[in-house]
C-alpha cells in the first residue's frame, strides 16, 4: 500500500494517472483497476494520451499503431471510476469489490483521494474509530490474502492524518511542487 503525499498542485493525481497507464499497457492480463476519484479531478482525456504514448513507444509495428485508438478504448474500459460523495458511499462502494477482488477481476485498487473525506470524519469522532478499525481490517485482509495493490494519496496541507491509513500504509512518496520558472532557469543556465 503505497500513499502519495503532496500539497494541491504536487502532480499526485497525475502520478495516479501513470501508474494506472503503466499497470494497463505493461500488465499482461485483464485484470481491472477500481479507481475512486475522491477529489473528482481524474482526466479520462489525460489518461488516455498517457496510454496512447505508452502503446505508441512500445508498439513496434505499424499495423498496432493504427490500431491503437481501438487499444485505447479497450484499455480504459477496464479502469472502474467511483465518485463517492461522502465517506460512507465510499465505504460501500469499496466493501461491494469483494467479489471482484477475491475472483482476481480487480488486482489494484487507487484512492484520490483519502484527505476527501477527512472532515466527514472529525465531525463523527464517535464513529471515526470504528470505521478506522473497519477500514484497517478490510485493506489487511485484501492486500494480504489475495495481493491487491492500493495507492492512495493523502494532503499534506492538512494537519489530521488517517489514523488507519499510516498504521496500513507499507510505503509514502512525498510530492513537493516545484516552481516552473526555476526550472526554466536554471535549464537556461545549464
Amino acid at each position: 500500500m503505497v500513499d502519495i503525499c503532496g500539497d494541491s498542485g504536487s502532480a499526485k493525481t497525475e502520478l495516479m494517472m501513470n501508474v494506472v497507464a503503466n499497470y494497463l499497457t505493461f500488465y499482461e492480463d485483464d485484470a481491472k483497476i477500481a479507481y475512486f476519484d475522491n477529489d473528482v479531478k481524474l482526466d479520462v482525456t489525460r489518461l488516455g494520451v498517457l496510454l496512447e504514448s505508452r502503446l505508441s513507444s512500445s508498439s513496434s509495428s505499424s499495423s498496432r499503431r493504427t490500431d491503437s485508438n481501438r487499444t485505447v478504448t479497450d484499455l480504459l474500459r477496464r479502469v472502474i471510476v467511483f465518485r463517492c460523495r461522502n465517506q460512507i458511499e465510499f465505504m460501500a462502494s469499496l466493501f461491494s469489490l469483494d467479489a471482484r477482488i477475491q475472483s482476481g477481476e480487480i488486482k489494484l485498487v487507487m484512492i484520490d483521494s483519502w484527505t476527501a473525506f477527512l472532515w466527514d470524519s472529525v465531525a463523527n469522532r464517535s464513529t471515526s474509530t470504528s470505521i478506522g478499525s473497519q477500514m484497517c481490517s478490510w485493506f489487511r485482509t485484501y492486500v494480504q490474502k489475495y495481493q491487491l495493490i492500493v495507492f492512495g494519496t493523502t494532503s499534506s496541507s492538512r494537519k489530521l492524518y488517517l489514523k488507519f491509513w499510516n498504521r496500513i500504509r507499507s510505503c509514502r512518496l512525498h510530492l513537493r511542487r516545484v516552481k516552473t520558472d526555476a526550472i526554466l532557469s536554471s535549464r537556461l543556465l545549464a
